[in-house]
């Protein structure tokens, strides 16, 4: 049972400079009472370093998702550079520590995404349904980062596919003060409909750095 003295709450952690120094994390983590890390990684991270990150994680009492993603993954609906970094994971063997990925993607930021959105959007989809049937081979969890607006630029069927066949749960980045519930309507209910949590993400830096 989860003990109660941890708190619900999950923090990015967006350098890989944290897998040298996982004790400084994880004490800060303990400082506030959260549990879990969604902790960047690359392909050009070191094996040796992801070990020592994983058990020391485990020593701690910590959960582990490994966070990773680029904008052009969007353009491959087959998803090949996520099942590469899944692979590379895969390798650091049965880690208890270690309960899936965090993939942000973000589409919007691609020049492409300007001239065409709908084709940009599909192969996203596509790929996040496809990387969500491998990562399931390798029995990890898969959270997908999401901005709040999806439905309001007309692609709720793309949401509620990303939803429904491509994730565990989704992590919807939604930043404005005041209006967090709001913005998250239309999110909430299919995640409520196909019963996968969603979790709302607030940005702790200021703007710009």
């Amino acid at each position: 049972m989860e003990s109660s003295r941890f708190s619900n709450f999950s923090v990015f952690s967006w350098f890989d400079n944290e897998l040298l120094h996982p004790e400084e994390t994880f004490t800060i983590m303990n400082l506030h009472k959260i549990r879990t890390v969604f902790q960047y990684i690359s392909f050009k991270t070191k094996q040796n370093d992801a070990m020592k990150y994983l058990k020391m994680a485990h020593e701690m009492n910590k959960h582990v998702y490994f966070l990773t993603g680029e904008p052009e993954w969007a353009l491959d609906e087959n998803a090949k550079e996520i099942k590469k970094l899944i692979r590379q994971i895969e390798t650091y063997g049965e880690q208890p520590s270690l309960q899936g990925v965090v993939i942000d993607i973000e589409p919007y930021l691609l020049e492409e995404f300007k001239y065409q959105p709908e084709e940009v959007m599909e192969n996203y989809t596509k790929g996040l349904i496809e990387a969500y049937r491998f990562a399931k081979l390798y029995r990890l969890k898969v959270i997908v980062c999401i901005p709040y607006y999806l439905d309001t630029l007309g692609f709720t069927q793309q949401l509620e596919s990303i939803i429904k066949f491509g994730s565990d749960a989704v992590a919807v980045m939604n930043y404005y003060r005041g209006k967090e519930n709001e913005h998250i309507e239309t999110e909430l209910k299919l995640s409520q409909l196909y019963n996968k949590p969603i979790i709302s993400i607030y940005e702790l830096q200021k703007p710009c750095t």
